[in-house]
């Protein structure tokens, strides 16, 4: 719903796309990054709740501010970075925090790693 809302709205979140290659970065794997994750429980309700509108050819693009889609792991790096600017953003009360680009990174980021676990894991 709320991804929804951002859509209608032609709502375009502005944040700082860092290289995923940086040294604090690189010494933890997808995995570990991920399991440390710890947000507010409203936020991931909200991104739970809007997964099942996610798109990736149209989101995963938009967010990541590309035309080629990239594999899922990449991704997943890629969107964990910018999460950890809208966090940051959000714990020092930035006036340009946007709650609603917060949830919408992250539905982004929980569909790739369902990807991403999907691909890793065939049956």
């Amino acid at each position: 719903m709320i991804l929804k809302v951002a859509q209608h709205a032609k709502f375009m979140c502005q944040y700082p796309i860092r290289n995923c290659s940086q040294k604090d970065k690189n010494t933890l794997d997808i995995a570990t990054r991920i399991a440390r994750l710890r947000r507010p429980k409203l936020l991931v309700n909200a991104a739970r709740f809007g997964l099942d509108d996610y798109v990736r050819s149209q989101h995963l693009k938009r967010l990541l501010k590309t035309e080629i889609l990239p594999r899922p792991a990449p991704a997943v790096m890629q969107l964990l970075d910018i999460e950890s600017i809208m966090d940051e953003a959000r714990k020092t009360k930035q006036a340009t925090y946007s709650v609603a680009c917060h949830v919408e990174v992250f539905i982004a980021l929980m569909a790739e790693t369902q990807n991403l676990r999907a691909s890793s894991y065939p049956t």
